[in-house]
Order: structure tokens, then sequence, then C-alpha cells
């Protein structure tokens, strides 16, 4: 019997059986096989050479190698054989169960080493290409075995053979070399790795993978990482995770700093992630989600990385260095407990503008980094909204903080999906919901932005912000606003052509308009103002006209457009209808209110049109007349005494005695017999809406005249009729509704309207002007008061006509204007003498409590002087006296 023959029956005996052809069949487990074998080597020494000598042979054959390293089949109790596929225990190959033998080891080590440069680039028996390669198998065969008699001479041969296979069997083996080497072996094969990461820099990634599996020397490692740091401008994008994993990872506390300097001066993520794109070489995940993963895991798992990273931001005072790689690792940071409140205070250093130093975080840096990054944001989307929100709720609206805010959440919402934008609406929504003033105004003008830059992205999620309706009474006017301002956009989107939205809303302001409390009144004009000037700008009808030419036929191109005009003439109607049933105060602020769209928002012609006719018919009908109207009106006669007229042929005439409530109360207007009034009669006092009723005509004539007022400019120089001519000598003293009587002769001693008429109150003779006030200082008590009304009306008078022509060309209403100016001062100092004159009286002037100045902190800004309340509409232009 040959050696060959013994060896195949000695290992038939211990429990494996090998046919021709076919896989060896195991038929005891493995532990007892080697048992077997190694007693029976034990037992006869010469068999060690024999069996490696066989071993040797059927290695040898090409075609037949893999049978013996591939797995094993088992052996049934029927002698049947079944291959691992089936279900069974897998089972190792024939060589990996020669391998546990001691005996056997060392010389069946070295033969698989020796074959597998043979081997190397063949493909697996059957020819198939996807079959796993032989010199792979052979070298499987090495990895994680239970010990290794002689690790040092394996080491030495596989890094031998490392020297001379080509690249894609060393970085097989390099992958390989943690799972064979022992750790005895770490320093001999960190040395040669080491090296390779300069000669040969394709195996970077397999080299690097293994160098942090091992115990390397810090020097090595230093080494290593300088090696690194040096190709990460070089790289290619899928290569990046593993460089910046391995020298986040490999660094000692003492060296991170230096490293993640180095790493930020290298890195340009912008450049690479471009780069990238433009080849399409990562089609399944794009590398800069790949490369901050990478930095984030480590980040988590090195608390000394945290802190120098934060540190080196926090320190950082170059504007213009911060990149998007700063701006990832503080939402990474943010998003760790211990670290929250460190990073906020970094943030707020960088963004808030009470700092000396330049701003670092601008709210164009987030939005430019967003708009890259869509996808690395999206994955930090819970910190993107964590660090808006904090930003939010500490800073004030117009802050850098609100600004940063803002720009993070808007950018965001038109980068990301849809389930980011659900959170951010509803994010939005709890804050407006906080109470805070500050946290409201920031959040709604979010909102408002949103629905301006992203109104169709929006658009699904405006139930959050309808959400907000049944608690808008809890709010300040402003923040209404707001809200009315993105709900009205996101209603008239195409020129309101979805009727669901608008119609809810529409029902809502109606319901506010007709309430009995001024609260809801004020929320219903502001509501129907929004929507008026969404739905009746011309941006939204041309919308509107433009999508109806994209639909079916051009003939039905103006029915959107007809549509949107018609609701907002219906808004209008709706409105002004309300106002007949309600106060003065309430049409007051509809007139602000509506001056202030036509003046910055701008309305559609017609409806321009339509408001100017209308609402300059009623202020002609309520307050403007000639001496002819005043002399039929009061009965008086001779010709109406006007005071303050600018141009003696002008004969237009501001009637306020007409409406003025104090005189009404002291008899004056019974005095005078004057004829019926048609001015319907609402709580409060009509003359509270004369500056804003002429605010509103002079806006509408500016937007249909090209900003010219040439077409009211008797309203500029018309005269006041203040007072009639009281007999001031002689009141009565009863009845108590003819207290006094009408002067009967044309001595201005004695008659009221002769002596305030002309210029006499704003006179060039300044000792004339004084002596006058002092003797008007002396009339009865009622009449002062009635006059303090009437000139105060006057003064709120000439600072909106002031402010209404100051930005007129011509030469000649500009110098009537500086006179105005002028006049201005002078009557303001005899108001206030007049004023002082009955305090501590009955009659004292309270003007604010009178009702001339509506009580709404929304629709117009006041000023104060010398304790009286002068209206001055806020976004017009006030010229000081």
């Amino acid at each position: 019997m040959d050696s060959s023959q013994r060896c195949r029956e000695v290992i038939q005996t211990c429990g494996v059986e090998l046919v021709d052809g076919r896989l060896p069949v195991l038929h005891t487990p493995s532990t007892l096989f080697r048992y077997q074998l190694s007693e029976a080597i034990r037992n006869n020494t010469d068999l060690v050479d024999y069996m490696g000598d066989y071993l040797d042979e059927l290695l040898s054959e090409h075609d037949a190698i893999s049978l013996y390293l591939d797995p094993m089949t088992l052996g049934t109790p029927d002698s049947a054989t079944t291959h691992v596929s089936g279900g069974l225990p897998q089972t190792e190959s024939l060589v990996r169960l020669m391998l546990g033998v001691d005996a056997l080891q060392s010389r069946l080590v070295a033969t698989l080493v020796d074959k597998f440069p043979e081997y190397i680039g063949d493909e697996g028996t059957d020819g198939d290409a996807s079959a796993t390669k032989v010199s792979v198998k052979i070298l499987r065969q090495l990895r994680w075995l239970d010990y290794v008699l002689d690790s040092g001479a394996l080491t030495e041969k596989l890094l031998e053979t490392l020297g001379f296979v080509p690249p894609d069997m060393q970085r097989e083996i390099v992958v390989a070399l943690p799972d064979i080497i022992s750790d005895s072996d770490n320093t001999q094969v960190s040395k040669v790795l080491a090296s390779m990461l300069k000669e040969t820099p394709e195996l970077m990634l397999p080299v690097l993978d293994t160098l942090g599996s091992l115990d390397c020397a810090p020097a090595l490692l230093q080494e290593a990482r300088n090696s690194v740091i040096s190709h990460l401008a070089s790289a290619e994008p899928i290569e990046l995770p593993v460089l910046l994993r391995f020298l986040l990872q490999s660094v000692s506390a003492d060296a991170a700093a230096p490293v993640i300097m180095r790493i930020r001066k290298r890195l340009d993520v912008d450049s690479i992630v471009l780069a990238s794109r433009q080849r399409s070489t990562l089609a399944d995940q794009s590398p800069d989600v790949l490369i901050f993963d990478a930095i984030a895991t480590s980040l988590r798992s090195h608390k000394h990385l945290r802190d120098a990273w934060l540190k080196i931001i926090a320190s950082d005072a170059n504007v213009g260095s911060q990149t998007t790689l700063d701006l990832v690792v503080l939402l990474i940071l943010h998003q760790i407990t211990t670290h929250t409140k460190r990073v906020e205070s970094v943030l707020k250093a960088k963004i808030d503008i009470v700092s000396s130093q330049p701003i670092a975080y601008t709210p164009a840096l987030f939005e430019s980094n967003i708009a890259r990054f869509p996808a690395v944001f999206s994955v930090y989307f819970p910190a993107l909204v964590s660090v808006s929100g904090w930003l939010i709720q500490t800073s004030a609206l117009g802050s850098q903080g609100a600004r940063v805010a803002t720009s993070i959440l808007v950018s965001a919402f038109g980068a990301m999906g849809m389930f980011q934008r659900q959170e951010i609406s509803g994010e939005l929504a709890v804050h407006i919901g906080s109470g805070n003033a500050n946290e409201i105004d920031t959040a709604a003008h979010i909102y408002l932005e949103l629905a301006t830059k992203h109104p169709y992205e929006l658009r699904p999620f405006a139930v959050f912000i309808k959400g907000l309706l049944d608690y808008v009474d809890n709010l300040d006017i402003t923040h209404v606003r707001t809200i009315f301002d993105t709900l009205g956009i996101l209603s008239t989107l195409a020129g309101g052509s979805d009727d669901s939205m608008f119609s809810d809303l529409y029902i809502f302001v109606r319901k506010q308009l007709s309430s009995v409390f001024p609260k809801y009144n004020r929320i219903g004009v502001v509501g129907t103002v929004s929507l008026l000037r969404q739905l009746g700008s011309e941006h939204t009808l041309e919308a509107a006209q433009a999508d109806e030419c994209g639909g079916s036929s051009m003939s039905q191109a103006p029915r959107a457009n007809i549509q949107a005009l018609r609701r907002a003439v219906q808004l209008l109607e709706m409105l002004m209808d309300s106002g007949r049933h309600q106060s003065w105060t309430f049409i007051s602020m509809t007139y602000d209110e509506l001056a202030h769209i036509v003046e910055t928002h701008g309305l559609h012609q017609q409806l321009l049109t339509w408001l100017h006719e209308n609402v300059s018919s009623k202020f002609a009908a309520q307050f403007l007349g000639d001496v002819e109207d005043l002399n039929q009106r009061y009965m008086l006669s001779g010709h109406a005494s006007v005071a303050l007229s600018l141009d003696d042929d002008e004969a237009a005439v501001l009637d306020v005695f007409n409406h003025n409530d104090d005189a009404e109360a002291s008899g004056l207007h019974a005095a005078t017999k004057r004829a019926d009034s048609d001015v319907t009669r609402l709580c409060g006092c009509v003359l509270s809406c004369l500056p804003s009723l002429l605010r509103l005509i002079q806006v509408c004539e500016k937007a249909l005249g090209d900003g010219s007022l040439g077409e009211i400019d008797a309203l500029l120089v018309c005269g006041i009729y203040l007072l009639p001519p009281i007999d001031i000598a002689s009141p009565h003293s009863t009845p108590a509704s003819l207290q006094y009587n009408m002067a009967q002769s044309d001595d201005s001693s004695g008659n009221a309207s002769l002596l305030l008429a002309g210029n006499a109150l704003v006179g060039i003779d300044e000792d004339s002007r004084l002596d006058l006030i002092k003797s008007v200082c002396r009339w009865p008590v009622d009449l002062r008061r009635a006059l303090c009304t009437s000139l105060y009306v006057a003064v709120n008078w000439f600072r909106e006509v002031i402010n209404a022509f100051a930005d007129q060309d011509s030469d000649e209403v500009r110098a009537k204007v500086v006179l105005r100016v002028n006049q201005l001062e002078q009557i303001e100092s005899g108001l206030e003498a007049l004023a002082e004159s009955l305090s501590g009286t009955s009659s004292e002037f309270h003007p604010q409590r009178a009702g001339l100045v509506p009580e709404m902190s929304d629709t117009a800004a006041r000023t104060a002087t010398n304790g009286l309340a002068l209206r001055i509409p806020g976004p017009t232009t006030v010229i000081e006296s």
C-alpha cells in the first residue's frame, strides 16, 4: 500500500470520506476528527511526513483545489450526503480542518502561502466569473485560527508576499492581516503598512482600516495621520469617510486640536461634493452625508474631540473662515445633551450683533449651505429645528438672531421634503402659542416669509395656521395682521381659484366684523384688509391670468382676473357696510388699514378707482364746503369767517365746527340754529376719522396719478371753520340749550369767529398773537373747550396735509408746505396754552378720552407734545416743526 492510499484510509477512519471529483464528506464532529487524527499521528510519527506529502498532492491539482478549500458536506445516517446549502450546520473545509491539527499546521501553512501566488487572478473551478477567486479562498483558510504555532513565520511570509502581488490581492491580504497575525506581530506589520501609505496611496483605505485594528505605536500613528492629511485634498469622495474616521478615532487628546485644525484647512467639502456630483460616482448615497456621518460617529464616541472642535470654532474670529463643516459639527454637538448649552453660547457669540466682532454666522451663510447640502441638513434636521427654535425664543424680531432663524427655517422648508416641512409648520404654530411676544413676532414673520417664497409648498400645511384663528383674540393686532397676511397669500393663490380656504376666511372675518365687541371688530378689519391686499394686488391678478392662460384656452384667461376683482369689491363693500353699523373709531381704523395697503402694496387700478370715488364723495359731503354752504348750514346773516387759509381765492373750507361734539354739548350748535346734518349717527366723534380719511384719499390719488396730488391741491390751502360768530361778551344763563347768542355786529372784539378769522392765530406779529391767546384764555370754559377741540383737529389735519404734500415736485406746493409747517408750530403753542387754562376745571381738555384719536395702537403712531397726543400716521413721512 502506497503512502497516499494509507493517508486516505487514515483520514476516512477519522471521519472524512474523500470522493474523487466531489466535495469531501464529514461523518463526525470536527473536534472528534482532529482528536482522532492527532492520536493517529502521535502513534505513528512517520505519518506526519506522509500526511504532509498527501496534502501537497491534493492541493497541487489546479482543477480540484477548490474542493478542499470549500466547506465539506455532512454525512447522513443512511450514508447519503447533503450540501451545506440544504440547511444543515455549516462545516469547515478539509484544509481548515487540517490546520487545526498541531503536527500538520506549520507545513500546511507554508504550502498554502507558497500556493497563494500561483492562483492570483484565477477564478473558481467552474469557470464562473462571479465565483470566489482561489487565491482569496486560500487566504480565508488562514483567518480566525484558534492558534498559530509559528505566527512569526506566517507573518513574515505574508508580508513578503505582499511585496510582489498585484494591488487587488494586496488589498485582500491587508484586510485579512488583523484576522491572521497574532498580537506580538502588530509592530512589525504596522511599520510595513505605514510605509505603504506613502508608496501605494491607492491602498490607503484598506491600510487605514487595518491600522485601526492594530495596536500601533504613537509615532507610527502620527506618521500615518500626516500621510492621510496630505492626501485629503486629492482623495476621492468615497474615500473621505474612511480617512476622516481614522484621523479622528486614532488621535489622542493632546494631538486632537492640531489634527482638527488641519482637517478644517484641508477638507473643502463644497469642492469635493461638487466634483462627485459632476462625475456621478456615488449613486446610492451622496458623499457629503457619508463624510459627516463619519465625523458624527467620532464626535459622539470621544469627548476630547468634541471639546477640541468646539474650542477651535469658538476661538476662530476670522470672518469668512466659517465653513459647512463647522456648521454641521455645531449641529452634531447640539444634539449631545452635555454640549447643548456650550454650543448655544458659541452660536450667540457668532450671531449676536451686540458683539463688537464682525458677524460670523450670517443668514446668507446658513441659506447657502442648506441649499447646497440639503441631504446633510436633512439628517441633522432635529438639531436644525432645535437651534432655530432656541433663536426664536431668545431673539427679538428684527435682530440678527431672528434673521438667522428665519433663514434656517425658510431655506430648510424650500430644500427638504414633506416630513421636514410639516415639522417646521407645526413648530412655528407652537411658538405662536407660547405667549411670548418676541417669540410670536418671529414665528409669525417666518410664516409670512414661507407664504411669500414657498406658497405652494406651504399650502398643504395651512391647517396649522388656520388653527391659530381660534386663539387669535389673545394675540396682539400686529401678530393678527401677519397671520392674516399669510393666510391671505395661501387663500388667493392663482386669484383664489380654490374656494374652500377663501370661503372659510371670508366667513370668519364677516363674523368678527358683525360682533358687538371692538376687539373682534379690529380682528375683522385686519383680516378683511389682509385678504383684500392679497386678492386685489396686481401681482395676484397677473398670476391668476397667467395660470388661466396656461390652461385649456386663451379665451378663459380673463376669468380668474374678473373673479378676483369681484371678490375684492365684495370685501370692500362688506367692510364699508360693517362700518355703518359700528363706530367712528371702527371706520377710522378701516381707513387707516386701507391707506396702508394702497401705499405699501398697491391695488389693482379698478379697485383704486372704486375706492377713491366712494371715499372722496364721503369726504366732500361730510367735511368740505364753501362759504355759501356755511351760511346756509348755520343760517348766518353775513359771510362765514374762515381761519388759516393760504389762498383767499380758494372756495373750499374744512368745516370742523359742524362735527365738534364739545360745541354741541355746550350749546353752540343750538345757538347757531344749525340745519339738520345728514351725517350718520354712530358712537364716538366723526372727527376721529378725518385724518385717516384724508390719508386714504391722498394715497389713492397718488397711486392713480403717478404720485401727483394736483387734483386735490385745494386741501393744502383751504381754510378751516373753527367757531361760528358767537357773542362772547354776553352769554345767557338760561335756558341751558341757549347759553350763547350769535354776534349781531362786525366788531371783532365780541365776535369769536372774527377774532380767529384769517391768520390771527398764526400771524407774523408774535405780540398780537400772544395777546389774542391771552384774550381767548379768558373766554367761558365751555367755549374754550370747544375751541381746543377744533384746534386739536386742525393740528391733526395740518400734519396729514404736510405728510401728503411734502414729496411733491412743485416749488409752489413746497412753499405752501413750509408755511403749513410754521403754522403748525404756532397752533400747537396756542393749543397748549388754551388747554393749560382749562387745567383743574370741570371742562379739562382730554382729547384721547374725547374720542378724537382712535384708541387703536395698530392703526396709527402717535407722538406726545407737552401732554397732548398728536396723531401721526406711521407709514408716512413726518416733517418736524
